[in-house]
């Protein structure tokens, strides 16, 4: 018998066309929640009350890398579905780190006017903006000053 190919071969259930695929329809995502989000540092604020630069080298290395790594080739479907990223509004964080932000990225239009907190602790937290699929970091919260607990 010779061989056939399977787009040749005879449908087993005649009540089902041949190479119909009855699937779920999938959840569809926006393209910016597909796209695989990674760290970045050339945007951070090395002066000012929420420094990168009040943390050593090797302590962000040590203690605050491995916090914040496992998040690198996520999607950002999957990170903002994380209860330790929350989006904030630019004008609702206190009014010397909007003034911060607004003089250091306040005429930069890919940063948009959003930043997200990604808690590392109970109070200590990393301040950043997207951009693209880069999570920017901009500032290290150590004591939740930012935004502080309780202000909705």
């Amino acid at each position: 018998m010779p061989n056939r190919s399977s787009r040749h071969r005879k449908n087993p259930n005649p009540k089902k066309k041949a190479n119909s695929k009855q699937l779920k329809p999938e959840k569809r995502t926006s393209v910016s929640e597909e796209r695989m989000f990674w760290w970045n540092l050339s945007e951070a604020d090395f002066d000012g009350e929420w420094s990168m630069g009040k943390l050593e080298f090797p302590e962000f290395c040590i203690r605050i890398w491995p916090k914040i790594h496992r998040f690198n080739g996520m999607n950002w479907g999957e990170i903002i579905g994380k209860n330790q990223f929350h989006f904030i509004a630019v004008e609702r964080i206190v009014k010397e780190a909007r003034e911060r932000f607004n003089s250091l990225y306040g005429k930069e239009p890919d940063l948009g006017k959003k930043l997200f907190s990604t808690r590392l602790s109970n109070k200590e937290r990393i301040w950043s903006v997207q951009r693209g699929n880069e999570g920017c970091i901009i500032w290290y919260d150590p004591d939740h000053t930012v935004y502080p607990v309780g202000k909705d």
